[in-house]
């Protein structure tokens, strides 16, 4: 069972004035670095882990290891960026396929009776009806440029 949290001392004019020093003197104190006996051991295992996994295969003995890492993160993050747009844009046709519901869409929120032109689904909806964001329809029959979170609740 966790324990209450004590409340905040209040100091007073004096206490306030003690602390006020001791922080202040001890801002001027310099401090020197931690030391870290262990560091070369650490770092071997770093990269001796690095050599096994494959990451470092393609990093040569003689160059810079920094950029050719960088390089590599960056042609990764490039193809993770089209990995995710293509996982998106398949989750968006199971859902219109499932579901019937795109952007652009019009559903009636269940909560309110209302209907809105769907402008945002959430793609991350699991077996449960996808979440979606919507303009409302006005009384004159246009759509506004609010933009409303139906959740789950909505109908076609």
């Amino acid at each position: 069972m966790a324990l209450p949290i004590a409340s905040t001392p209040k100091l007073g004019v004096k206490a306030t004035k003690q602390f006020l020093m001791k922080v202040e003197k001890g801002i001027k104190t310099p401090t020197r670095p931690i030391p870290t006996p262990k560091i070369d051991a650490a770092i071997e295992m770093i990269m001796k882990d690095a050599k096994r996994s494959g990451v470092l295969e393609m990093v040569s003995e003689g160059s810079d290891m920094i950029e050719q890492l960088e390089e590599q993160r960056k042609i990764l993050m490039q193809k993770l960026v089209k990995i995710d747009a293509a996982i998106e844009t398949l989750r968006m046709e199971a859902i219109k396929k499932e579901w019937g519901v795109s952007i652009g869409c019009i559903v009636k929120a269940i909560r309110t009776g209302k209907q809105h032109r769907v402008t945002r689904i959430d793609t991350n909806w699991g077996k449960s009806k996808p979440w979606l964001g919507g303009n409302p329809m006005r009384k004159d029959g246009t759509f506004g440029t609010a933009n409303y979170n139906l959740y789950g609740s909505w109908e076609i």
